[in-house]
C-alpha cells in the first residue's frame, strides 16, 4: 500500500529544462540529443522549452476541457469509452496496482481521427518534421520502413516483469496500473501476444485504432482539443529523434512506422483532494506510464510528484512556457533499460480543480520494440522484441476496469 508521504521541492537542476529549438530547426540536433539522452538516463523526466505547441492551442483546449468536465454526469457518460479506449472514463475507472484505491481523477481519451471505421486511414497527418505551421502544428511524410516485426511469445525475455511494490525506490515500478497518458499509466511484462495484428481489413485489423467518441452534448470539444493533440504529436516525434540521436542511432529509429500511430490524447481532471482522504488515496496513485513517451501540459495548480532513486518524492512544479516529458515503459524496454521510466503520482491538495492535457505517444501497432540496437557487442538484451500493439493491449487489459 502506498501512502501519501510528503514530497520535497525539486532541487535546482534536478529535473533539467531543455531548449529544444536547435533540435527542431536543425541548428544543433546532436547537441540537444545529448541533453535529452542524459535526462532520460538520469531522471526519466524533463521540461522542454520552445517545443512548438502554441499557447493559443493550449488555452483553447484547456477551456474546452474544463467545460466538458463540468457537464452533467449523464452527458459525459453518453460519450463512454469504447473498445478502442476512446471516450469518457468516470472517476474510479483506473487502478494503479492490485490493492490500490481507485483513483479520484476522471478522463476523456481519443486517438487519431480516421477517414472511416476501424482499420481506415488517418484523416489527418500527425507528427513533426519540416514546415512549421501556425501554432506549431506540423505535417510530414511518414516513413514505412524497418522496425516492423512479430510479437514475442509468452514471457518475452528474462526479467520481463520488473515491477516492485509502490513506493519503492531505484528503478522499480508499480505492479499494475492504468491511464491513457501521463499522470496515469502502469507497468509489467506481457504474458504473450494479443492475437490482434495490424494487417487485414475492418475492426479486427487493429484493435487499438478505431473511431473516436466525441460528446454529442459538446460538439465544440473536438475542434478545440484535436489541434493541440496534433501539435503535441509533432513535438513528441521531434523529441524521439533527439533521444535516438543521443544514443548514437539514426534520428528516425523510434518513429519509422507512424502513419497509423497508436497515440492517445487525454484530458485528465483531478477534483480537489478531500481533507479527510485516506493516506493511500490519490488523484492518481504511484505508477509509471506504459507507452513510449508522454508529453504533458500542466496547469498552474501543481500536484505532479516523481520518485527519486532513494525512494523520496519530489514535486514537479509548473514552469511557464514548458511541457513536461517523461519516458514510458516501452521506451525503457526499447532502450535496453538505458532510458528510465520513473514512478510518479498526482496529489491535488490545492482545494481547486486541476487539469492536465496529455499526449501518450506510440507509433504503429506493428512497430517492433527491439532493444538490441542499444546493446554493446556481446551484451544480452534484458527483454525480447515485442510489437508495440501487443504490449499495449496487455497493459490496457491489466489497467482498466471496463476491459475486464
Amino acid at each position: 500500500m502506498a501512502l501519501r508521504t510528503r514530497a520535497e521541492p525539486i532541487d535546482a537542476g534536478e529535473v533539467p529544462v531543455i531548449d529544444v529549438a536547435p533540435l527542431r530547426d536543425g541548428t544543433d540536433p546532436a547537441g540537444v540529443g545529448v541533453e535529452l539522452a542524459r535526462a532520460a538516463t538520469e531522471v526519466g523526466f524533463l521540461y522542454v522549452r520552445n517545443h512548438g505547441v502554441g499557447v493559443a492551442l493550449v488555452e483553447r483546449a484547456r477551456r474546452a476541457a474544463l467545460e466538458f468536465f463540468r457537464l452533467p454526469e449523464e452527458a459525459k457518460r453518453e460519450a463512454g469509452t469504447n473498445r478502442f479506449h476512446h471516450g469518457y472514463l468516470k472517476p474510479g475507472s483506473t487502478q494503479m496496482y492490485d490493492d490500490a484505491r481507485l483513483d479520484l481523477k476522471e478522463s476523456f481519451n481519443w486517438g487519431v481521427e480516421l477517414d472511416g471505421e476501424a482499420g481506415g486511414e488517418p484523416a489527418a497527418k500527425l507528427g513533426g518534421g519540416p514546415g512549421v505551421g501556425s501554432d506549431g502544428a506540423r505535417g510530414v511524410v511518414r516513413g514505412a520502413e524497418s522496425n516492423a516485426g512479430s510479437a514475442a511469445g509468452p514471457d518475452a525475455g528474462s526479467d520481463d516483469v520488473h515491477a516492485v511494490a509502490p513506493g519503492a525506490g531505484s528503478n522499480g515500478t508499480p505492479a499494475a496500473g492504468c491511464g491513457a497518458g501521463s499522470d496515469d499509466e502502469p507497468v509489467g511484462g506481457p504474458a504473450g501476444g494479443s492475437g490482434g495484428g495490424p494487417g487485414g481489413e475492418g475492426p479486427s485489423a487493429n484493435p487499438l485504432l478505431g473511431p473516436n467518441v466525441w460528446p454529442a452534448a459538446m460538439p465544440a470539444l473536438k475542434p478545440a482539443v484535436y489541434p493541440c493533440f496534433e501539435a503535441a504529436s509533432a513535438c513528441a516525434e521531434d523529441l524521439l529523434r533527439g533521444f535516438a540521436l543521443g544514443a548514437g542511432l539514426d534520428a528516425e529509429h523510434f518513429i519509422r512506422l507512424r502513419d497509423r500511430p497508436l497515440s492517445r490524447g487525454s484530458l485528465q481532471y483531478y477534483p480537489p483532494q478531500p481533507d479527510d482522504a485516506a493516506e493511500d488515496q490519490f488523484g492518481v496513485a504511484p505508477h509509471t506510464d506504459f507507452g513510449v513517451l508522454t508529453v504533458l501540459c500542466q496547469d498552474e495548480i501543481g500536484g505532479l510528484e516523481i520518485q527519486r532513486r532513494n525512494g523520496s518524492w519530489a514535486a514537479m512544479p509548473p514552469i511557464p512556457g514548458t511541457l513536461v516529458v517523461n519516458i514510458g515503459d516501452l521506451l525503457e524496454r526499447w532502450s535496453n533499460r538505458r532510458y528510465r521510466s520513473t514512478v510518479h503520482r498526482v496529489i491535488n491538495a490545492s482545494g481547486r480543480e486541476r487539469l492536465s492535457l496529455v499526449l501518450a505517444y506510440d507509433p504503429n501497432f506493428e512497430t517492433l520494440v527491439d532493444p538490441r540496437a542499444f546493446c554493446a557487442e556481446g551484451e544480452t538484451p534484458h527483454d525480447a522484441p515485442i510489437t508495440c500493439g501487443d504490449y499495449l493491449l496487455w497493459r490496457f487489459a491489466k489497467a482498466f476496469s471496463y476491459r475486464r
